[in-house]
């Protein structure tokens, strides 16, 4: 049922190589990067789906998601889930992995390759899907979600950042068991976004200037232009010293938002504040290099 072993070879214009998983009865299945690219995940006649390191090509989790084969995979623009189909009657759900927690070492793989929590499935009968809830449970979640909300919120306003954040990674992690309409979709996408950015929010007032960047880049890959993910990172960057990109935050932040010019003029004053700050301390480092 394939080795679960791989290796990196070169091959001409290839640079890479993933190997363990077998196509021997079916097609070449869909390979797809996942975890902001620094993964590669694909299917196999096993019916386990094998994630590898992108960089060293170890198998890194080899999950039991099929009775015969695993062809289709689909990934979650914001979160380590992927969606898989197969020769089974049903779509499954997998958290590849906490994004709290790293990637396991080959030896952890080992340890943890058939034990992967159970998928949530969607059941197809005589070729319809039907949803994993109804209406009515989609719409408790819905409520569900709004309560923990309203809790980030007081813990925001008492100043206690870390419990909101937490509240507000819960929400997000909740609207993940999907639902059973289109509009139920469109209106936890919503509050997913509105979620994430105040974890953006919150991570600026920790100070965690790298988790900021990365929570609104994720808001920004599915809504593009938004003007709260782009004036939070732009913040965040500078607080990085990465300047550059920070003002390329602002300049959009003016392009997509007249309503914003003003806090984008006053990132502006910031930024050259910054710029020049820097400046003089890396003239007074060069100064003592060359005395």
């Amino acid at each position: 049922q394939g080795d679960f072993s791989s290796s990196v070879r070169d091959a001409g214009p290839q640079t890479h190589r993933f190997e363990g998983h077998r196509n021997v009865e079916t097609f070449l299945k869909e390979c797809k990067f996942v975890c902001g690219g620094e993964f590669v995940a694909t299917g196999s006649d096993c019916g386990r789906l094998f994630v590898y390191c992108r960089r060293t090509g170890e198998v890194v989790r080899a999950i039991h998601c099929d009775g015969s084969v695993v062809n289709g995979l689909a990934v979650h623009p914001l979160l380590p889930k992927v969606v898989v189909c197969g020769i089974d009657s049903d779509v499954k759900v997998l958290d590849l992995w906490d994004e709290t927690q790293p990637p396991p070492t080959e030896g952890e793989m080992v340890r943890m390759r058939d034990r992967a929590p159970p998928p949530l499935a969607f059941r197809h009968s005589r070729g319809r899907r039907s949803t994993p809830v109804t209406v009515a449970e989609a719409e408790e979640v819905l409520s569900r979600v709004a309560a923990m909300r309203e809790r980030g919120h007081g813990h925001f306003r008492a100043g206690k950042w870390d419990s909101a954040d937490a509240e507000y990674k819960e929400c997000v992690e909740v609207l993940e068991s999907g639902g059973p309409t289109r509009e139920w979709g469109d209106k936890a996408s919503e509050v997913s976004t509105m979620c994430l950015l105040n974890r953006g929010l919150c991570k600026l007032k920790l100070k965690e200037w790298e988790e900021a960047v990365r929570l609104c880049s994720m808001v920004l890959k599915v809504k593009e232009g938004n003007p709260k993910a782009l004036y939070r990172r732009a913040q965040a960057l500078m607080q990085l010293q990465e300047y550059d990109r920070a003002k390329d935050d602002i300049s959009e932040l003016e392009r997509v938002s007249k309503e914003d010019e003003a806090l984008a003029k006053r990132l502006m004053v910031d930024w050259h504040k910054g710029k020049d700050a820097l400046k003089v301390k890396e003239s007074k480092i060069f100064k003592k290099m060359f005395s």
